[in-house]
């Protein structure tokens, strides 16, 4: 959809609840702890704004983060509501890079360099950001120590993208090709050891997207967004007087 709008699923029971209307949300994440979620508001063109709102149509209507000035997608909060990472347009124009806002109003970016860099969150001990950038070319998996930004890794090879944590912290999972690979992490940083392949996930995969297509579950199992699958029934094709055909050539004599 051109102007998309923030839905939530409830698991248990299996419903369906409307967030926002008149397209006007993208890049949603949940709040910190305080019943809300974050979502975009807005264009690139026109200005985005990060915004606040309640689960359902019937809350107040969404307002600006305190304390958080300026765009982008919402990727991270920390759980004290102190810390948010976003991943936002370049003043020029021409890349995606990853900030860190602070609720003191202060901003900064923790990725900035010429090629795209796109987060895609921070590790539950709040010690690791994961992230993608297509700096040699092509997009690969990253971690880097978080706040700070000193100690870069890489951890994949021959592509990775769309970079997510497990829920226990002690894995890293990056997309290749829609395959999943598996990083172990370590006290001292990702694990050496090559990362292991999972089972293939249908999802809608293209590099460096900013919103990622899939999220970990606490039991390891995957929640995937998928491509629409029409529920129409092909439609039945009579053919009369079919005996006559056979034998036929393409002239139809």
């Amino acid at each position: 959809e051109t102007d998309p709008d923030i839905w939530v699923w409830h698991l248990e029971p299996q419903t369906l609840t409307r967030v926002t209307t008149g397209g006007e949300g993208r890049g949603a994440i949940w709040g910190p702890g305080d019943g809300t979620m974050t979502f975009a508001r807005g264009t690139r063109m026109e200005g985005e704004m990060i915004v606040k709102k309640g689960l359902d149509l019937n809350s107040p209507p969404a307002v600006p983060v305190t304390g958080f000035r300026g765009g982008g997608l919402p990727v991270w909060w920390s759980q004290d509501g102190r810390m948010l990472v976003t991943n936002y347009w370049s003043p020029n124009g021409q890349q995606w890079n990853v900030g860190l806002r602070t609720g003191d109003d202060g901003a900064r970016p923790l990725r900035n360099g010429a090629s795209n860099e796109v987060a895609g969150g921070v590790s539950p001990d709040e010690r690791w950001l994961a992230y993608a950038s297509d700096e040699t070319g092509a997009f690969e998996a990253y971690v880097v120590d978080f706040p700070g930004g000193k100690k870069t890794t890489k951890v994949s090879e021959g592509g990775g993208d769309q970079v997510a944590w497990a829920r226990s912290g002690n894995e890293l999972i990056f997309l290749r090709n829609k395959q999943p690979f598996v990083v172990t992490m370590e006290a001292n940083g990702p694990s050496k050891a090559r990362p292991a392949m999972a089972q293939p996930l249908p999802v809608k995969s293209q590099p460096g997207w900013a919103a990622r297509q899939y999220d970990v579950m606490p039991d390891g199992s995957f929640l995937v967004v998928m491509d629409r699958v029409s529920t129409t029934a092909a439609p039945m094709v009579v053919i009369l007087n079919w005996a006559s055909t056979i034998g036929r050539g393409a002239s139809g004599k």
